[in-house]
């Protein structure tokens, strides 16, 4: 999925800034959108280093920022 126009991201969690614009970026390059199977119009984002989980509002098209987590294959090598 790609915005045409300014994408507006809400951050409803007071997320870093760094990962706001990192959000923004993905959305406004074209990015896949994972939709989660148990909640319609919410979705997973992934880049090379962070999952985000955003709420697409159909109305608007703005996306509601709700979570971020580092990406799975990375969190596995930490930990070892």
């Amino acid at each position: 999925m790609r915005w045409e126009q300014n994408v507006q991201v809400q951050d409803m969690r007071n997320h870093p800034p760094e990962l706001v614009r990192g959000l923004e970026t993905l959305l406004m390059q074209g990015t896949s959108l994972t939709p989660d199977p148990r909640h319609p119009g919410f979705f997973e984002i992934q880049d090379g280093t962070q999952v985000y989980y955003v709420h697409v509002v159909p109305e608007s098209g703005k996306v509601l920022f709700l979570a971020a987590w580092p990406h799975a294959e990375l969190a596995v090598g930490c930990c070892a």
